[in-house]
This record gives structure tokens, sequence and C-alpha cells, in this order.
């Protein structure tokens, strides 16, 4: 078969061949010299590129944990440090306590010693009052179970009648929501000529009315300022032509809600009945605050809300048809079940959490979602340590204070003991994660990186190659010149 002919040269096409060839392997070498990866693309090893990137998934997340495992160190770091710095204070006031049954002491000496005491105890308390971490308290204790309080229906008790005559009549109604407290405090303030601005402090919340104009058997509708689905209504009397001016009218509010005269504060009493639309309960986080708290979801607006009177919150619901837990940035956690229905509204319902002893924390430290390590925090508020009131201004309270700091102490060297056996834990977690880390990354090097020797070595004898190829390719064209020679003569 002729190799060259007029239309074809056979061997050139060949060259060509290997041309690409040499060259396509000596841009590979160069890329893996470059970047120093034996995996450049899928195309170069596509399974091995796959296992890479999964065993760099895992180093990313590793390298997180590890830093979770280290916020976690410190943390027990300043909630051990509060506690020796309760565990100094707790033995000064037991030497006080001591120094107070000194029978030699008048009552001036008891009294000084007494006041240092109350100074060191109070320090006690403020010291688990304020290690926090991020803004979550240490050493208050955590969250406990919530009560389902049901639905709020009534919830006044204790409104009487003003005494200035026909201003207010002698009922609040109409109420909604996280209405629940005593009545401290009442201010009206012009707001025109003829309407007045209205304000109601119930336990934390204030309630506000605007504009209000004085109506004979009229309402004054009270919201709150914090959640515009918590209010509650006052009545104005049959004749209400006795409101004159600013003054008159919070005199007669004053009286109505008890805040003047010898008559109790109103006291505002959330009643309930059971809640509906598929809520089944509440679940709150270990660092959730403890409290009474309001829930509602209004028919279709996509929206649960929350409030404790002071803090609204609120969480975007998923469509019916599916049981959902929904949590809130507070750390409480609503739950429904499959019976929910986007378009009913669920009634408000009150609820109440409860406070433990103990704060519970959880750090991911493995590359799991299940992988936690769970921190475990004692409380050692004043209460908690049962040294609330404590003193020693007598010889029998210093006594009974004797023994309580002793159990103060017990609760607290406990607490010291168990949180540096969990700083040794998360110290072994730092160790096994750095070893995880070590041999995740050699393994994925082992997959994915280049042998520079072998590389570079490929890559002299690819780029040879091309250069070899690139004189044979001359001197195959020379063929077709050699019988182009032939046709001429």
């Amino acid at each position: 078969m002729n190799t060259v002919t007029g239309l074809s040269n056979l061997p050139a096409l060949g060259v060509q061949s290997k041309m690409q060839a040499h060259g396509d392997n000596t841009a590979k070498y160069v890329a893996q010299l470059s970047s120093g990866k034996r995996i450049n693309s899928a195309k170069d090893d596509s399974s091995g590129a796959a296992i890479a990137a999964q065993m760099q998934s895992n180093v990313s997340v590793m390298t997180q944990t590890k830093l979770n495992a280290s916020n976690a160190s410190s943390l027990l770091a300043v909630a051990t440090g509060a506690l020796g710095d309760q565990k100094d204070l707790l033995i000064s006031m037991k030497t006080l306590a001591t120094a107070s049954l000194d029978a030699s002491l008048s009552s001036t000496n008891r009294a000084m010693v007494n006041n240092e005491f109350v100074q060191l105890r109070d320090q006690v308390g403020d010291v688990a009052d304020r290690a926090r971490w991020n803004g979550v308290s240490l050493m208050t204790g955590g969250a406990g179970t919530a009560t389902n309080a049901g639905v709020v229906a009534a919830a006044a008790t204790g409104v009487v009648a003003a005494g200035t005559a026909n201003t207010l009549g002698a009922n609040a109604a109409n109420i909604t929501g996280n209405v629940s407290g005593i009545a401290t405090e009442a201010v009206v303030t012009n707001a025109s000529a003829t309407s007045y601005d209205v304000r109601v402090k119930v336990g934390e919340q204030w309630f506000e009315a605007r504009n209000v104009t004085p109506a004979n058997n009229g309402t004054i509708d009270l919201v709150s300022t914090v959640d515009s689905g918590t209010s509650f209504q006052l009545n104005f009397a049959a004749d209400a032509s006795g409101v004159t001016d600013a003054a008159v009218f919070q005199t007669a509010l004053g009286e109505t809600l008890g805040l003047t005269g010898a008559g109790a504060n109103a006291n505002f009493v959330a009643s309930s009945v059971a809640p509906a639309n598929g809520l089944t309960g509440f679940t709150p986080a270990s660092t959730a605050e403890a409290g009474t708290y309001a829930f509602r979801y209004d028919a279709g607006s996509n929206q649960l809300t929350l409030s404790n009177g002071s803090q609204k919150w609120t969480q975007e619901v998923a469509t019916t048809g599916a049981a959902q837990s929904l949590t809130f940035a507070n750390g409480i956690t609503v739950n429904l079940d499959n019976t929910f229905v986007v378009g009913t509204s669920i009634a408000q319902t009150v609820f109440d959490v409860a406070r433990t002893d103990e704060v519970a924390l959880n750090f991911q430290v493995a590359e799991q979602a299940t992988d936690l390590l769970s921190v475990q925090i004692s409380g050692t508020t004043l209460s908690a340590l049962g040294l609330s009131g404590a003193s020693v201004d007598t010889t029998a309270n210093a006594t009974l204070a004797s023994a309580a700091i002793d159990n103060a102490l017990d609760v607290v060297n406990s607490a010291y003991s168990n949180l540096g056996a969990q700083q040794k834990r998360l110290d072994s977690v730092q160790s096994n994660l750095d070893t995880t880390i070590e041999n995740l990354t050699a393994a994925k090097s082992a997959v994915e990186d280049a042998d520079i020797a072998s590389a570079m070595t490929n890559y002299t004898v690819a780029n040879t190659m091309a250069q070899v190829s690139n004189v044979a390719l001359s001197q195959s064209l020379q063929m077709t010149q050699q019988l182009l020679s032939i046709v001429r003569s």
C-alpha cells in the first residue's frame, strides 16, 4: 500500500497523532508540577477525585469540631474560675461565721462582722449571675420542663371601681395573650385637647392606648408594647364626664387598678383551656430562660409567635400535612403534629418553663451531627446553695449559716471537680481530633497529591518525545516533497 499519495501522507498523520498525545502528557505533568496534585480534574482519576473530596470535607469538619472542643474547654475555664472565686468567698464566710460565735463579741462587733459577711454572701450570688459565655448564663441553672397552661380565656382579678366619680368602670375584659402579673404603674398624658395617651404596666409588660377619647360606657384598649397580639380592655363608667384632664384621668386609673388607696393592686391571672390545631406541646432547651410564655398562630399567616412579656420571637411554619418541630431563637421548640392546618388559628396558649439547678450544653466533636459531647454545669446561685438571707448577726444565725456554708462548699467543690473532669475529657477529645485530622490529611495526600519526582521524570520524557515527534513530522513531510519532485521530472 502506498503510504504517500497525492491526497494523503499517512506517516505524517501518524506522527501528528503521536505529537498530540505527547503534548497532552506534557501538559498533564506540567499541571501536576505546578499544582502539586496528581488529580487536577475529574478525568484524571474520577474515583480518586471523589474520595479526595470526601476526605477534604471530613478534614474541614474535624478542624471545626476541634475549634468547638476548644470553645467548650474555654467555656468550662470561665465556669471553673467562677467556682474557684465562690470557693474562696465561702471559706471567708465560714471564717466570719466562726468569728460571730465568739461570745466575747459585743452586739456592735457582731454587727460589723455581719456587714462583711453579707457583702461576701451577695458577691457569691453576683459571681454566679455574671458568669456568662457569649451571653449564655453558665451558673444560674437551665430550663426544665414546659407546663402547658392552655389558651387564655379570661384574666382579671382585683380590678376595683374608681373612687373618682364618673370616670372608669370596675372590670377588665377582652383579654388576649400573655397578660399576667400585678399592675404596678399607670401614666396618662395629653395627646390633644380632648384625647389622652394611656400607659399601664402589668408584670414586666407595658401596655399602651393612644388618642383615647373618653366616652360613656366606652372602652380603653391597652396593647402590649412588645407583642401586638397581647392586650386587655378597661371600661369607662356610664357617665365619663368626670374626665376633665390628664391628672384626673391618671388618678382614676390608679384607683381602678388599686395603685392608690388601701386596696391591693390589680392582679391579672391567665386562666386557660386546652389548645387545638395540632399543637402538642413545647420543649425548652437547657439555656432557655425560665418564666411564663404565650404562643399563638393566626390563620393563614404562616408565622408562629412567642412572647414572654418583655420580648417577642417569630418562626415560619411549614405547610400542612407533616409533623414538625420549630425552634425559636430563645431555645424553645414548639411541636406540631400532622393535623396542623395552615388556614386554622391556634388560640393564644400560655405555658410555664421551670428552672433546674443545672445547665447542659452540647458540642459537636466529630463529623456526624449526632456526635455530641454534653457539658453539664451545676447552678451555684445563692438560692441553689441555700444561702439566701444567710446572716451572722446573732449566734443562732451564725450557727445556721455555718452549717449552710458547709453544704454550699460541698456543692461548689463537687461542681468544681466535675468541671475539671470534663475539661480533661475535652483535652483528650482535642488530642484525638489532632490525630484524626493528621491521618485523614495523609490519606487524602496519598490519593490526590502528585509524586513530584515521578511527575518530573514523566514530564521530561513527554517533552522530549514531543520534540522528537516534531522532528519526525518534518521528516515525514519530506516524503511529500519527494513525490512532487518525481512529478516535476
